[in-house]
């Protein structure tokens, strides 16, 4: 599946790329479920640097204007995220009163 944020590999398109990092972005903001990151932070301290890195890997792939590190960057921001909330909000089924 071609994301929408997907950047030709062949130039580094400045523009490009910060339209890329705001779609990921805003995606992720926008499926952010309220109480995801106390949880976390209670139930998965480890998980919430690893999810900051991501974000560091996205911002040095931009920076070394490495356009197809970035959209790999950007994939596995967007997917440990996502995934992440799901996580989330599946327990918050189970045990709605751990979080």
């Amino acid at each position: 599946m071609q994301a929408a944020y997907q950047l030709e590999a062949e130039m580094f398109d400045q523009e490009k790329a910060v339209r890329m990092i705001r779609i990921a972005f805003d995606e992720v903001r926008a499926a952010y479920p309220l109480g995801c990151l106390d949880y976390l932070k209670r139930a998965d301290p480890g998980r919430v640097p690893a999810l900051k890195a991501l974000v560091e890997e996205a911002k040095t792939t931009f920076l070394d204007q490495d356009g197809a590190g970035l959209d790999m960057a950007l994939r596995k921001y967007r997917a440990a995220h996502l995934s992440t909330f799901e996580d989330f909000q599946r327990r918050q089924r189970i045990s709605p009163t751990d979080g």
